[in-house]
């Protein structure tokens, strides 16, 4: 997303806790020191700005009860002093079976797990906010593939570039794996450029939906992989 809003005009800026690990040569970007758990940090990286994409997840992936809502937190009051609009991204996560098969905007939300949960409590917490002015964006997909994605399912447990692997899928006979082609994804920005009043959920289209099994044999006749079957519990 930060590319896609670079080659739009935007100028970023990038708020992590130890830029020059992450940062590129000529990338473009304007890289800060900052920690998302911080509230003047946050705060500071958001002065001028119009957009806060608040795209964290806590260190390792850890420590989600005590951390995930302390920093969006700190982007709902930073937005609010900055005047910018958030913009989440969202996930399917929040939904439990009873939404089937077409997720509305306005679907009820009945999450069947503590991360889930968690995501469900952000969106209220989003929601909370907008009705006190503060301008939000929520923007929902499902899984993500294409060139340099790191946090996918199918860069993480499905296609691991540049060393042999053995593939892996769910062992759900009725799963299906709901992806969008990041280079086509660039939907977020879009609705930034152009949206001026308050906007809250908006699904994504996925570019695919594919039964697990069938994913499992469309990847192996790609790529002449080996595969088996992994279990979600």
């Amino acid at each position: 997303m930060a590319r896609v809003l670079l080659a739009r005009g935007w100028r970023v800026q990038a708020m992590h806790r130890a830029p020059q690990s992450v940062a590129e040569k000529e990338d473009g970007l304007q890289w800060c020191v900052g920690d998302a758990m911080n509230q003047q940090d946050v705060i500071s990286a958001a002065q001028g700005v119009a957009l806060i994409v608040h795209a964290v997840n806590p260190p390792g992936y850890r420590n989600w009860d005590a951390l995930v809502l302390p920093m969006l937190d700190n982007t709902i009051a930073a937005a609010r002093l900055s005047g910018a609009r958030i913009l989440l991204p969202g996930t399917v996560h929040n939904f439990g079976p009873d939404v089937f098969p077409l997720i509305e905007e306005d679907a009820p939300q009945n999450p069947r797990t503590r991360k889930a949960a968690i995501r469900v409590e952000m969106e209220a917490r989003m929601q909370a906010s907008a009705a006190t002015g503060v301008r939000t964006l929520i923007v929902r997909s499902g899984d993500f593939f294409g060139p340099n994605v790191g946090n996918s399912w199918f860069s993480q447990g499905l296609v691991k570039p540049g060393i042999p692997f053995l593939q892996t899928y769910a062992n759900l006979t009725e799963a299906r794996f709901f992806c969008r082609w990041i280079p086509a994804s660039t939907g977020p920005v879009s609705l930034c450029d152009c949206l001026q009043s308050q906007r809250l959920p908006f699904h994504r289209r996925s570019a695919m939906a594919l039964p697990a099994e069938l994913a499992a044999v469309v990847l192996e006749l790609m790529a002449a992989i080996r595969s088996r079957s992994w279990s979600w519990s």
